[in-house]
């Protein structure tokens, strides 16, 4: 990737790098790792889209995109990942959150919160395998009424799901 000028020659110039190693959504991957590196919102990348890149900031995100391009998920390029509009850090000892996986978690708070809810409260929930956290995390910020636990054989997973508890302010 030759040196760009400004943050939207950066985004240009990634997306066309990452296009090339056949990455699919090659705009929206360069965003997301860029706007990681420079810890900024997406949106930022266009408002401040004159912005100058120090040398630093365009060694980090070429080493990213290239991480990228080797195939690495970004949600592991940057360590982490959105998840019922939370922030989930993620790594190599967790899966990335699956769409899919919010789909269970609007179904739960919709369907077992009604079915339980004037009766049973606070509704208890045990996540085995809970790998970064994200179900039991996303359940209990959404709903007062819920307490859960997560367990996982993988000390690294434990680990980051900890930190993620602990980030949401979810301890309790």
């Amino acid at each position: 990737m030759a040196d760009p000028s400004n943050l939207l020659q950066v985004v240009q110039l990634g997306t066309a790098f990452l296009r090339r190693h056949g990455i699919e959504k090659p705009r929206l991957e360069a965003e997301v790792i860029i706007a990681h590196i420079l810890q900024i919102n997406r949106i930022d990348l266009y408002v401040q889209y004159e912005r100058p890149c120090s040398q630093s900031e365009r060694a980090s995100m070429r080493l990213a995109l290239q991480r990228r391009a080797q195939g690495i998920p970004s949600a592991y390029v940057t360590g982490h990942r959105e998840f019922y509009g939370l922030d989930f850090e993620v790594g190599p000892d967790v899966l990335i959150p699956r769409p899919e996986t919010e789909t269970l978690v609007a179904w739960v708070l919709k369907e077992v919160t009604s079915a339980f809810a004037p009766t049973i409260r606070p509704l208890e929930l045990w996540d085995a395998g809970t790998g970064s956290g994200c179900v039991v995390a996303a359940l209990t910020a959404n709903d007062q009424g819920f307490r859960g636990i997560g367990v996982d054989v993988s000390p690294g997973a434990v680990k980051i799901a900890q930190r993620n508890i602990l980030a949401l302010g979810l301890e309790d």
